[in-house]
C-alpha cells in the first residue's frame, strides 16, 4: 500500500503580500498533505492564508511523524534481516522475488475517493510469511513497496526520497509486526502454517491478515491525516477500508496456494493462482470503472464549478457596478442635497437653510442659559438699477464680492446665507445685547462702502438693515420677519440700520392692511385726483396745479398720501396709479382750457416716481395721454426727484430726452435732498427746478437756508431754468422769495390740494391771491372778498 503526499507548492504570481511570500517558503520546507487524485495539482489548490497557518502549525506534527515511520521502517528492515532463515534461500526465493517486483512495477489499482493505491504484489505479502518466514516475507515487502513507489511516484514526476523511504518503512513495520504476532500465537510461521489442520489455517491467516491491514493502514492514516483537518479515524475509513478485501483475498489465496503445493495438486495451485488473477483484476477494473465514474463525475463538477465561478464573477461584477452606482447615487445626492440649501451663484446657504438654522438656535435657547443671537436682514441699495444698466453678469459678480465681503466679517460660529436676490441675512451668536448687534451692523455698513472693481467698472454698494436680538424662545419665533420689518422701516425712515420694536410690527400690519385694500381700488373708483395751485409769484395769478392723489377709503375715509404712497411704491402698484394720474390730468386740463380766458395757458403737473422712471412704457403711455386729450404737450410738466434720476443717471438722461422729444415739460422735485452734481445737471434736458419745502420752510429762522435758496435760484438761471419753490406757508416767506426773484410757487399760504370745482374757481377769480402783496402787478378783473382768502398767518402744515 502506498500514500501518495507530497510537498504542497503555492505558485509564487498568487503570492500578493510579504506575509504570503513567508508562508510560501514555509510550507515548501515543511508542509506534506496527501492529494485527494492525481489529477488535483498545486496550482488548482484554492487555499487561504488561515489554511496554511494552520498546515505550517501541523508541520510540526507531521515532520517528526515521518521521521518516526522512517526510524522504525530500519528497525524493521533491520530484524527482517536478523530473522532470515537460510534455508529457504533458493533459485525458486529468487524467482518468486522477481516477479514479485515486477507485479509491483506494472499493477497499481487506486482505492477510489483516496489517494492510496494497490499493487497485486501486496497480497503475496501473506504467501511469503506462510512459504519464506517473517525475515525474507519482511525484506521482499520493504522491496517490493520501495519499487512499487518509485514506479508510480515516477509517473507522476514526484520521485522524493522520503516517499520512498515511507512506503518501504509502512510496509516493513506492518510485515516484521505481522510476523512476529502470528509467531508469538501459532509458532514459527511456515512450519506451524504447514502442520496446522484447516480450522488453525484459517484462524492463522485471519491473525495475519488482520494484523497486516490494521497496522499497515492504521500508520498510513496516521501519516497521510497529519497535514489535514480531520480525525485518523475518519481518513482511515474513507481511504483504507476499502482495501481490506484485497488482503482478504490474498489471505485466502496464500492459503490455497499452500494446500496445493504441499498435496503436489499442481492443477489447484494453477487454478487457486488463476482465481486470484480473476478476482484481483475484476476488482482492478471494478475499482476503475468507479474510477472514471468519479472522474466524470469530478470533471461535471468542475464544470458546474467553472460555471459557478463564471456566474460568480459576473455577479462580483454586477455587485461592483452597483456599488459604483451607489457611490455615484450618494455623490448625486450631495450635490442634490448642496443645491437644495445653497444658493448657486453666491455658495452660500439659502433662505431654507436659514430657516433651518434659525430653529436650531431656537432649540439652543431652550437648551442654553443666557443664550441669544441677533439676527440682522440686509437689504441692497439701487442694486436693481445696476443690473438693469451694466447686464446680469456684472450684477452677478457684483453680488458675489458682496457675499465674500460679508463672509470675512462674520465669526467661525455666524452664520450667513443669502435670502433673496439681492438680501443677505447674518445670525450672530453669542450676542449679549442690541449694541452689539447694532456696531455690527455698523461695521458691515462701512466694509460694503468700499469700492468693488467689477470687470473695470467701479460700483458702490449701499446697505440697509434691520436688526433683531433674540434671547427667549418666544421672542426668536419670527426672528425673520421681525428683521425683515426693521429693515424695511430703516429704508422708510432713510437709516442705514434699525433695530426691531413692536411699534414697528404694528406699522407694518397697517401697511399691509392698506396693501391689501389697494388691490382694486383704482377699479373700485376710490381714488380722486386733488390739485395744488401753483402761482405766477410776480403778478400772484394762478399758473397752474400739481396734481395729487387722494384715496377715499370706504371704510377709513380720506387715507393720508404718506400712508399709501410708500406702499404703493414697495408694492409696485403706483405704476398704473400715475398713468392714471396722467390720464386725469390730461383730461381734467384739456375741460379747463376750453372754457377759455385766463384758463386757457395754465400747466399740469404730475408727479413721477422713481418706479415710474425705470421702468418701460412710459414715454409710450404720456403720448398716448397727449394725443388722447388734445392738449398742447408744453402744457403737461412731469415731475421727478433728484434721487429717482440718479438712481440710473444714464439711463434717466435717455428717458427724459424722449419725453422732452414729445414736447412736456420736465421738472426736478424736491431739489437740493438729493445728490446730483453740476456735471450731471446740465446733462439733464429739465425746464424747472423745484426747490424743497425744507430750505423754504427755514429761510426765517436762519440765513444758511436763505442762501441755500439763493443759490438754487442764481444756478437755475445760469442754467436757463424756470424755479419752483414749495412749501411756502407764511408772508414772510413769500416775501423772500419775491426779492430772490423766484418765479413760482406753491403752498398752504395759497391754497391746500383741493377737489376740482374749487380749483375751478381758483381759476375764475384771476385776482384770488392780490391781497398777499399790495405792490403785486395790478390786473384788470377785481379781486375776491378779503374773507374768501385763507389765514395767511398760519401754517397747516404740509400736505402732498
Amino acid at each position: 500500500m502506498i500514500s501518495r503526499s507530497l510537498v504542497v507548492r503555492i505558485q509564487y504570481k498568487k503570492l500578493d503580500n510579504p506575509l504570503s511570500a513567508s508562508l510560501y517558503l514555509k510550507s515548501r520546507a515543511h508542509v506534506l498533505c496527501a492529494l485527494p487524485d492525481p489529477q488535483a495539482t498545486p496550482d488548482s489548490l484554492q487555499l487561504t492564508i488561515w489554511d496554511l497557518i494552520w498546515m505550517i502549525r501541523h508541520s510540526r506534527i507531521n515532520k517528526p511523524l515521518m521521521w518516526l515511520i522512517i526510524s522504525a521502517g530500519a528497525l524493521s528492515a533491520a530484524a527482517g534481516a536478523y530473522f532470515v532463515r537460510t534455508e529457504y534461500a533458493s533459485a525458486a526465493l529468487l524467482f518468486i522475488a522477481g516477479a514479485s517486483i515486477l507485479l509491483s512495477w506494472i499493477t497499481h489499482v487506486r482505492l477510489a475517493r483516496s489517494g492510496i493505491y494497490f499493487t497485486l504484489s501486496e497480497v503475496l505479502v501473506f504467501l511469503w510469511l506462510v512459504t519464506f518466514g517473517t525475515g525474507i516475507a519482511t525484506l521482499l515487502a520493504i522491496s517490493e513497496a520501495v519499487i512499487a513507489a518509485y514506479s508510480y511516484w515516477r509517473k507522476e514526476n514526484e520521485v522524493l526520497w522520503y516517499n520512498l523511504a515511507v512506503a518501504g518503512s509502512l510496509a516493513g513495520i506492518a510485515t516484521v509486526s505481522t510476523g512476529l504476532l502470528v509467531e508469538y500465537f501459532f509458532g514459527v510461521i511456515p512450519e506451524a502454517a504447514t502442520m496446522a489442520g484447516d480450522t488453525n489455517l484459517v484462524l492463522l491467516l485471519a491473525v495475519m491478515v488482520g494484523s497486516q491491514f490494521a497496522i499497515r493502514s492504521i500508520l498510513l492514516a496516521m501519516h497521510s491525516g497529519a497535514g489535514e483537518t480531520r480525525e485518523v479515524w475518519k481518513v482511515w475509513f474513507e481511504r483504507c477500508l476499502n482495501g481490506f478485501a484485497l488482503y482478504v483475498i490474498g489471505g485466502l489465496a496464500a492459503g490455497m496456494i499452500l494446500r496445493a503445493s504441499h498435496g503436489r495438486d499442481l492443477l489447484l495451485i494453477v487454478v487457486g493462482l488463476l482465481i486470484g488473477g480473476v478476482v484481483f483484476f475484476t476488482y482492478r477494473r471494478y475499482v476503475h470503472e468507479i474510477r472514471q465514474n468519479l472522474e466524470r463525475a469530478e470533471a461535471a463538477e468542475k464544470g458546474r464549478a467553472q460555471e459557478a465561478r463564471s456566474h460568480v464573477a459576473a455577479l462580483e461584477d454586477q455587485i461592483a457596478k452597483l456599488e459604483t452606482a451607489e457611490k455615484e447615487l450618494s455623490r448625486s445626492e450631495a450635490r442634490f442635497r448642496r443645491a437644495a440649501y445653497h444658493d448657486p451663484l453666491t455658495d452660500l446657504p439659502n433662505r431654507r437653510f436659514l430657516e433651518l438654522e434659525l430653529e436650531k438656535s431656537a432649540g439652543r435657547i431652550r437648551k442654553t442659559a443666557n443664550y441669544s443671537f441677533a439676527t440682522l436682514y440686509l437689504d441692497l441699495d439701487r442694486f436693481g438699477s445696476i443690473n438693469e444698466s451694466l447686464g446680469r453678469e456684472v450684477a452677478d459678480q457684483f453680488l458675489i464680492g458682496i457675499g465674500e465681503r460679508l463672509t470675512g466679517l462674520t465669526r467661525e460660529n455666524d452664520f450667513l446665507a443669502r435670502a433673496s436676490d439681492d438680501e443677505f441675512v447674518i445670525l450672530l451668536s453669542d450676542v449679549s445685547n442690541e449694541g452689539d448687534a447694532l456696531h455690527f451692523a455698523d461695521l458691515v455698513r462701512r466694509k460694503l462702502s468700499a469700492p468693488f472693481n467689477i470687470d473695470g467698472k467701479i460700483l458702490f454698494a449701499n446697505a440697509t438693515s434691520g436688526v433683531v436680538v433674540c434671547n427667549s424662545v418666544a421672542g426668536c419665533g419670527d426672528a425673520l420677519r421681525k428683521a425683515q420689518i426693521a429693515m424695511q422701516e430703516a429704508r422708510s425712515a432713510e437709516k442705514p440700520y434699525l433695530v426691531f420694536d413692536e411699534a414697528m410690527y404694528r406699522s407694518a400690519m397697517n401697511r399691509l392692511q392698506i396693501e391689501n385694500d389697494l388691490h382694486g381700488a383704482l377699479d373700485r373708483n376710490e381714488f380722486e385726483p386733488y390739485f395744488q395751485p401753483i402761482v405766477d409769484l410776480e403778478t400772484l395769478e394762478t399758473a397752474g396745479f400739481e396734481a395729487l392723489v387722494r384715496w377715499n377709503h370706504p371704510n377709513r375715509g380720506l387715507v393720508p398720501p404718506g400712508e399709501f404712497i410708500p406702499v404703493c411704491e414697495a408694492s409696485g402698484m403706483i405704476i398704473p396709479l400715475t398713468q392714471w394720474m396722467i390720464e386725469e390730468g390730461c383730461r381734467t386740463l384739456t375741460k379747463w382750457h376750453q372754457k377759455g380766458g385766463n384758463s386757457s395757458n395754465i400747466f399740469m403737473s404730475v408727479n413721477l416716481s422713481a418706479k415710474d422712471f425705470a421702468g418701460k412704457g412710459l414715454v409710450e403711455h404720456v403720448e398716448h395721454c397727449l394725443k388722447a386729450s388734445g392738449i398742447k404737450p408744453s402744457c403737461l410738466k412731469l415731475e421727478i426727484t433728484e434721487s429717482a434720476i440718479m438712481t440710473n443717471s444714464e439711463s434717466a438722461i435717455k428717458m427724459l430726452k424722449e419725453l422732452k422729444d414729445l414736447g412736456v415739460m420736465l421738472s426736478i422735485d424736491d431739489f437740493g435732498t438729493g445728490y446730483s452734481s453740476l456735471s450731471y445737471l446740465h446733462r439733464f434736458p429739465v425746464d424747472a427746478l423745484k426747490v424743497d419745502r425744507s430750505f423754504v420752510g427755514s429761510m426765517e429762522f436762519g440765513s444758511e437756508n436763505g442762501e441755500i435758496v439763493r443759490t438754487v435760484i442764481t444756478l437755475a438761471k445760469l442754467l436757463g431754468m424756470k424755479i419752483i419753490s414749495e412749501g411756502i406757508e407764511t408772508i414772510h416767506q413769500l416775501h423772500q422769495l419775491k426779492i430772490l426773484k423766484c418765479e413760482y410757487g406753491q403752498g398752504n399760504l395759497f391754497s391746500v390740494p383741493v377737489r376740482t370745482p374749487e380749483a375751478e374757481a381758483m381759476l375764475d377769480d384771476p385776482n384770488r391771491w392780490r391781497r398777499l402783496d399790495p405792490n403785486a402787478k395790478r390786473i384788470s378783473v377785481p379781486s375776491p372778498p378779503l374773507e374768501n382768502l385763507p389765514d395767511f398767518h398760519q401754517s397747516t402744515g404740509p400736505v402732498q
